[in-house]
């Protein structure tokens, strides 16, 4: 009785974590990390900060750049902006440089390729211990 229970356990877990990996897998697909602080200059959002190692600081965003649209809607109506002052899990935006108006989108495939193999890693990782434990813990986990 104990064997089945710890089985029936195992596979829940088992099942448990491949819902939240594929979960992770697109959200870590579809967004990664931009490294952007804004403020507010009356009516206006202006980049405050471009963080290195950010996808930010690949795309050639500068201090002062002026904030139009982020995923074409007002800055201020972006979550991450009005609370936290930062622009994160965007896909594009428009800013404006010397009077110029840019559009920008964000797609880092390496930086994304990486945190799914850590990710993936991770997973691995914890399965070997899932199917390892009994071994250890000396339950039996034949089928029949």
């Amino acid at each position: 009785m104990r064997d089945r229970l710890f089985l029936k356990a195992n596979g829940i877990i088992l099942i448990l974590f491949i819902f939240i990996s594929i979960f992770f897998i697109f959200s870590i697909k579809n967004h990664s990390y931009l490294g952007i602080r804004v403020k507010k200059n009356g009516d206006e959002w202006v980049i405050k900060k471009v963080q290195p190692g950010g996808t930010a600081s690949t795309m050639n965003l500068k201090n002062g750049d002026k904030i139009i649209t982020i995923d074409n809607r007002k800055p201020e109506d972006n979550s991450t902006v009005e609370k936290w002052l930062i622009v994160e899990s965007v896909s594009e935006m428009e800013i404006v440089r010397n009077g110029k108006n840019h559009r920008i989108t964000f797609c880092n495939e390496q930086n994304i390729l990486s945190k799914q193999l850590l990710f993936t890693g991770i997973g691995l990782i914890c399965l070997s211990i899932l199917f390892l434990l009994p071994t250890f813990s000396g339950i039996s986990t034949t089928w029949i």
